[in-house]
């Protein structure tokens, strides 16, 4: 962590920097409101569990996939586009929409997105996943379909 980055976080007497953290015990932290993550498979399956509704910033892998997936099919989350560099910058297929990667363009996104995810349109958002929350965790019950394939696999041990 660079030094200034450290005497910023210092300064503003909020923050907290830490080598490692137990993200689900953040994600499971009453105070925890959104996620800012990549969206990679595991933070996205512990932030749905923890019902903790996520701002992502996907880099590569699976996380762009996740990314859609939750800002455009379940619609609760939200995807930073300004961040994008390189090829990123091109328009984006599913919206036409063209980043232009600039400090300032990114820090206008962030303060929207920050400004909707505490608003009204956060509270729709976290509404809808706490429905796909109980649908993931259904899937886990007596009759669920995910319960009952991991269970026929380990009777077939």
């Amino acid at each position: 962590m660079p030094d200034q980055v450290k005497e910023k976080v210092a300064a503003y007497g909020k923050g907290l920097l830490s080598p490692w953290t137990p993200q689900q015990l953040i994600l499971d932290h009453p105070a925890t409101g959104w996620f800012v993550a990549h969206g990679g498979h595991n933070g996205l399956t512990e932030a749905i569990a923890s019902h903790v509704p996520m701002i992502f910033w996907p880099f590569h892998a699976d996380q762009p996939m996740n990314a859609i997936l939750m800002t455009d099919h379940h619609r609760c989350a939200y995807e930073l586009l300004e961040v994008r560099t390189g090829d990123g910058l091109k328009p984006i297929y599913r919206t036409g929409y063209t980043p232009a990667g600039t400090i300032d363009a990114l820090k206008a996104e962030a303060r929207e997105v920050l400004m909707k995810a505490f608003g009204e349109d956060g509270k729709e958002k976290r509404a809808r996943l706490e429905g796909l929350r109980n649908a993931v965790l259904s899937e886990w019950e007596e009759a669920g379909s995910s319960r009952r394939d991991v269970t026929a696999f380990l009777d077939n041990l």
